[in-house]
């Protein structure tokens, strides 16, 4: 973690907070009580993981606190409601059904697509048997990328 001002000052009022000194930091620490007061000063660019976590050990908080996020009540339904087998037989259905509506669209927006490039490829060759090749060719591509 960067020493950074944040840090420092966090450390100092926990310290101060807590009435514990810098000595008894420094030992913690297993380090010097000249190291704590470089830390302080703002001489110590980072700290280590595990001085992260004997200072905060030490003094009795986190750096950076965590919050436990408070559920909707709609979520909170939810969650009951995905404990009961009817609800989730219903759940999967409605999913497949909305599956199948997709593959619907996007086979209608493939043929589509597919049209759209047999008009452009038709609109730039005059030559019948030019324009059946390419289609022809646009085709097995499209299967292959399938």
């Amino acid at each position: 973690m960067i020493a950074d001002e944040y840090v420092i000052n966090r450390i100092k009022s926990e310290l101060k907070r807590t009435g514990k000194r810098r000595d008894g930091l420094a030992s913690h620490l297993d380090r010097s009580p000249a190291w704590v007061t470089k830390l302080l000063a703002g001489r110590i660019a980072k700290l280590s993981d595990i001085s992260v976590a004997k200072i905060e050990e030490y003094l009795g908080f986190r750096f950076f606190e965590t919050r436990e996020v408070q559920m909707s009540p709609l979520d909170q339904k939810v969650k009951e409601l995905t404990k009961k087998p009817e609800f989730m037989e219903v759940a999967f259905a409605l999913i497949n059904l909305h599956e199948a509506q997709l593959r619907t669209y996007y086979e209608e927006a493939d043929l589509n697509m597919l049209g759209e490039e047999i008009l452009k490829i038709t609109s730039k060759t005059k030559n019948k048997k030019e324009v059946a090749q390419r289609v022809i060719e646009m085709l097995i591509k499209l299967r292959e990328m399938q």
